[in-house]
């Protein structure tokens, strides 16, 4: 593959990184003109950590983030996107350090851990007209259920479990896609199936389900639910990959080869929990990989677009 090939495999991931970015602020309310609204549901701390990585490729995010800033700061888990953020690149924490100081002056104390007193804001002046958060779309069920609930790990696992219409899931399960630890995961659900809010099984080991017609009759929700996407494992590839397009490029083959098959079987899991049908590196010896990985990294950029 010539660097010119892997620039445009490369700018094709941000540009659907981008594309999805954009889609998920438009279902939010934001000032961003979409042509459609989410389908998926719009897991909020994957979407600012998503907008961050990509404001170099797309300077409207950068809207985007100061909007959240100000009006939706207070419905993100400083503890979970501070988890989230340590598996990223650096530039990604000192962004996200200014999007914390950012939410402090517009009154969330929680991101005082993260802010470390940077002078620099992306907040907008109050004198300026922000549009409201629109929660009546079906794709902002998360971020809806903590505004009714709090912001925590229950409403986190309800909105996992009502996006699997009425499917069993294990500890495991919910933990992978809330990015919580399993041991969170197991209290805070056998405490909501002790309230009745979710069921949990008379097997070992213990699964979990909604009822979701019940829920959907109570949030107002059409059948069906939202589906879920793991965007945390999302937005790690979509870093690794960018990372990869931005380094110096090496004159050996095998060397861009190797390091690209790294990014690849190091995210793996971003391939494995969402279901994107590519193949496995493993498949591809030697120096060869690199046509694999453009069709690879093709794949997942159109995924990520009709998925969102």
């Amino acid at each position: 593959m010539s660097e010119l090939t892997c620039k445009k495999t490369v700018s094709h991931a941000a540009q659907a990184g981008a594309q999805a970015a954009w889609i998920q602020w438009s279902t939010l309310g934001s000032m961003a003109a979409a042509n459609r609204y989410a389908r998926s549901v719009v897991d909020p701390e994957a979407l600012v950590l998503l907008s961050l990585i990509l404001e170099d490729y797309e300077r409207r995010l950068s809207e985007m983030l100061a909007w959240w800033a100000a009006e939706g700061a207070t419905t993100l888990s400083v503890q979970r996107i501070k988890n989230l953020v340590s598996r990223l690149p650096q530039a990604v924490h000192e962004r996200l350090e200014v999007f914390g100081n950012a939410a402090i002056q517009a009154g969330d104390i929680r991101w005082r851990s993260l802010s470390k007193g940077l002078p620099k804001s992306r907040g907008t002046s109050k004198s300026v007209h922000l549009p409201e958060l629109r929660l009546d779309r079906p794709a902002s069920l998360m971020v809806r259920l903590r505004l009714g609930f709090g912001v925590g790990i229950k409403s986190d696992v309800l909105s996992f479990l009502l996006t699997n219409q009425g499917e069993w899931e294990s500890v495991r399960s919910i933990s992978n896609a809330t990015a919580f630890t399993p041991r969170a995961v197991k209290r805070a659900s056998d405490e909501l199936a002790v309230a009745r809010l979710i069921q949990s099984s008379a097997t070992q080991p213990t699964e979990y389900r909604a009822e979701n017609q019940a829920w959907a009759s109570l949030l107002s929700i059409g059948a069906p639910f939202p589906k879920w996407r793991h965007w945390p494992a999302v937005v790690e590839l979509l870093a690794g990959i960018l990372e990869w397009g931005t380094a110096a490029p090496s004159r050996s083959t095998y060397v861009r080869s190797s390091t690209a098959r790294d990014v690849i079987e190091s995210h793996w899991r971003a391939f494995a929990l969402n279901r994107i049908p590519v193949t496995h590196p493993s498949v591809t010896q030697g120096g060869d990989y690199l046509e694999a990985f453009r069709e690879t990294v093709e794949t997942f950029s159109d995924w990520l677009v009709e998925s969102v």
